[in-house]
């Protein structure tokens, strides 16, 4: 299981986690910070920074492979008995073998085994997992993913060939689409609301061959080609993986997914508890052709993990278990059946309370004594008052993200990447800084922080080769020049600079006498929401753009970037959002975080974006065996620079994280690759 990338939004455009401390409870309880929580504790949906820190708790801590301080790749000694073995195969795959440790158990103090760890590759990468809007990647690399994860079985194994079609009933919602695409509502649709390609026939959803295009496959008498699928009830088998006894389990990474410069990824499993989950009749069968979960339904088990282990894990494997989640805070409690981190370490704090505050008094509440941490604090102002009071201490490290504008590449004008440059040379990121950061931050061109190896290998190149998009209208208007925003209302005449220069409300039009309009979401309460308001507001008259902002509570935040590909088009309003992107020490934008055409329309390419050029650098860097180190920079610096071109997402700055906690506390050593909830099991008061 990989450390998925992260993307969040707080008041400072992602500042990492917030945390706050508890007056006369000290010894018994860390109170930690939130400037907002979204309440998805499991991997699989779209989630803050802050919904990150309680899943490291409770989840993260038993994964066979854990990353250290640096970054690196750990056996996680304290879950497995010896070293996994690693044996290459005749066809050139890999298989893994783990062996679990007996005496580990999970918060309710049953067992946990082997199983565990099947069972969750097994859900994870389900088509059942897909159908309940879960995106995870989860055994990707392994034989067999495709065909399990899409749910196919041949004729023979007893699939059938159920064509599942596009369809919408909605009266409504027809007339829009219709309208959007400029055609009469039954040549769209035929009676039964049933989705009508130009020919007149059904599009297919699911379960249907496509051709090296991806356009379905019709046979002679133009009839679809059926893909034969699983059986409702039928859970599938996936050939990667097996269940070799109590305490032992193994995964085969294939070979056409081999070199991977992070492989140890690919087999980096944490378990989710099974009968917990599945019930005391679910079983695993393994053999030669794979695991299969049977004696339960993987749609129900998915649908139950969805609605109820989502947002109230009550078994969970990690230093904390959850107690509750109300009033906008997580209580959270120490889970004495723990074994430690991979280093052995188990958590002295007895209790963890995180709790969302006021950005605008947070550090007011740490100086008072009133809370205990505030983590990736990035303000100028507020650095300077922290410093200055001897009650606390600060950890300070170059910030493993960036803070950035991500655009929908699917929607509206943001589809075409000269609208997107020309978005980022109207925002003069310099006055943003100076504004939000107080001057403690710099400029990033790319999907980069300043903290990666690769960023520091590359500085020169990237400062030099980089186009920096510095604030400049000129070269805004020059973009979008080249697009078919070029006139007036009428649709026509050709858009002239200097009556921009005279009124506010000179738009640019296409020859369908369509604004050139741009509309962003961003948070409530937000200084940087503020800051690009400002900036947006200011500039957009200058170049032709009708530019609207909004602004929502995070979960709305959340659901209209995630999960607006999968809206019909007539219920999408945005292009742009103000979020930040943070890493972890696998950097692989293929699959985290991800810019990768096949995950277009999920919550895996959040962005949307679609880029042949882009998929291809982001293959070359992940496929490098582990110790090309410089060819992997080399890819990485190509990557930048097409980033940098087609601009999926527009990059604002980079900074420096504060980490300040009460003087009190021992141990509280934070970094790039390490935040508290990493490493809460080397916390401690003072005596």
């Amino acid at each position: 299981m990989k450390k998925l990338l992260t993307l969040f939004v707080a008041g400072l455009m992602g500042v990492s986690l917030v945390g706050c401390g508890s007056g006369d409870s000290k010894k018994d309880t860390l109170v930690v910070a939130a400037t907002e929580m979204n309440g998805d504790f499991i991997d699989g949906f779209g989630n803050s920074s802050y919904d990150l820190e309680i899943k490291n708790v409770l989840h993260n801590y038993y994964i066979t492979y854990d990353n250290d301080a640096e970054g690196n790749f750990v056996t996680n000694k304290t879950i497995l008995d010896g070293e996994p073995v690693a044996t290459k195969n005749a066809d050139g795959s890999k298989t893994y073998t783990f062996k679990i440790k007996k005496g580990l158990k999970w918060s309710n103090g049953s067992d946990l085994t082997a199983k565990d760890f099947v069972f969750n590759i097994l859900l994870s990468a389900s088509d059942e997992w897909v159908a309940a809007l879960a995106a995870d990647t989860m055994g990707e690399g392994l034989t067999g993913y495709a065909k399990y994860h899409a749910g196919l079985s041949s004729q023979e194994e007893g699939g059938v060939a159920d064509i599942v079609y596009k369809r919408e009933t909605d009266k409504k919602i027809q007339k829009a689409n219709a309208a959007d695409n400029e055609v009469k509502v039954s040549d769209m649709y035929d009676k039964d609301g049933y989705e009508l390609d130009s020919e007149g026939k059904r599009i297919p959803l699911l379960g249907f061959q496509t051709d090296e295009n991806g356009d379905p496959l019709y046979d002679a008498n133009g009839e679809l080609v059926p893909e034969y699928r699983e059986k409702k009830g039928d859970n599938g088998t996936f050939e990667g993986v097996k269940l070799n006894g109590d305490y032992e389990f193994s995964a085969t990474i294939a070979a056409d997914k081999l070199p991977y410069f992070f492989e140890k990824s690919y087999v980096a499993f944490y378990p989710k508890p099974m009968t917990y989950l599945a019930g005391k009749d679910a079983k695993i069968e393994s053999s030669e052709k794979g695991a299969t979960l049977v004696g339960v339904d993987l749609n129900d088990v998915a649908q139950k993990t969805k609605s109820e282990y989502r947002t109230n894990p009550k078994v969970t494997s990690g230093p904390y278990k959850l107690i509750s989640f109300k009033n906008k805070q997580v209580k959270l409690t120490k889970n004495k059946y723990f074994k430690g981190d991979y280093e052995g370490h188990k958590p002295s704090i007895p209790n963890i309370l995180v709790k969302t505050v006021n950005q605008k008094t947070d550090m007011d509440q740490l100086l008072a004594g009133e809370v205990d941490v505030l983590t990736g604090v990035v303000e100028g102002k507020k650095i300077e008052k922290a410093k200055k009071n001897s009650s606390v201490k600060a950890s300070s490290y170059a910030r493993n993200g960036y803070g950035n504008v991500p655009i929908h590449n699917d929607f509206g004008a943001t589809k075409d990447p000269a609208v997107r440059r020309a978005l980022n040379y109207i925002l003069d990121k310099d006055n943003i800084i100076q504004t939000v950061l107080g001057g403690y931050g710099s400029t990033v061109y790319g999907d980069y922080g300043t903290a990666q190896w690769m960023y520091q290998e590359n500085k020169e190149a990237v400062e030099s080769e980089l186009n920096h998009y510095t604030y400049n209208i000129e070269n805004a208007n020059k973009e979008l020049d080249s697009t078919e925003w070029k006139f007036e209302a009428d649709g026509v005449t050709p858009w002239d600079v200097t009556k921009a220069e005279k009124t506010k409300d000179y738009y640019r039009y296409n020859a369908q006498k369509q604004p050139l309009t741009i509309n962003h979401l961003g948070t409530e309460d937000n200084t940087v929401t503020d800051a690009l308001e400002t900036e947006f507001l200011k500039n957009s008259p200058k170049v032709g753009i009708k530019f609207s902002i909004e602004r929502t509570d995070f979960a709305g935040l959340m659901d209209n970037y995630y999960n607006a590909a999968q809206k019909p088009e007539a219920q999408r309003k945005y292009n742009t959002f103000n979020m930040a992107t943070g890493f972890t020490p696998v950097y692989d934008p293929w699959s985290q975080g991800s810019f990768a055409s096949i995950y277009a329309g999920t919550s895996l390419n959040p962005t949307n974006t679609k880029d042949a050029e882009l998929d291809k650098l982001m293959q070359e860097m992940r496929n490098l065996e582990p110790d090309q180190h410089e060819e992997f920079s080399k890819a990485w610096l190509a990557f930048q620079k097409r980033f940098n071109e087609i601009v999926p997402e527009i990059p604002v700055y980079a900074n420096e994280y504060f980490d300040f906690y009460n003087a009190d506390l021992k141990g509280f050593k934070t970094g790039p690759m390490s935040s508290w909830s990493e490493i809460i099991c080397n916390v401690s008061w003072a005596e």
